[in-house]
């Protein structure tokens, strides 16, 4: 069924797989249902808020109408950001600047963890 030459239900890998992580939450709440009280509190939360999250993805990898995703960028846009690239990558500034970034994110992370300790700075 279509309206206005857009389908109601597209099915795609995206939709597929966030189906079977649907069905693997399900499981895992229906698992810890068996749980004492005090022992299925963290997967009970964790689980329902995932449970709502995967639902609102479902539905916006199947309805495509819903999606903003669906728009995409115009054509001009892309050829312009296209040339740019081109560009920055044939002076190699681009992997310079990504393989730079990279690395100071290590270093923070490393200095954060021994300033601080894993209890501390993962949290940061």
């Amino acid at each position: 069924m279509e309206i206005r030459g857009h389908p109601l239900l597209q099915i795609t890998s995206r939709t597929i797989f966030t189906f079977g992580a649907l069905l693997f939450v399900v499981l895992l709440l229906w698992l810890a249902s068996g749980y004492p009280p005090r022992a299925r509190q963290v997967p009970d939360v964790v689980g329902w808020f995932t449970l709502i999250c995967l639902i609102i993805q479902l539905v916006l990898d199947s309805a495509p109408r819903l999606s903003a995703r669906q728009s995409g960028p115009r054509l001009d846009d892309i050829l312009s950001v296209d040339e740019q690239v081109r560009e920055a990558r044939s002076s190699g500034e681009v992997e310079k600047r990504l393989e730079i970034t990279a690395f100071c994110w290590l270093l923070f992370l490393l200095f954060g963890l021994v300033l601080m300790g894993f209890l501390v700075f993962i949290p940061i």
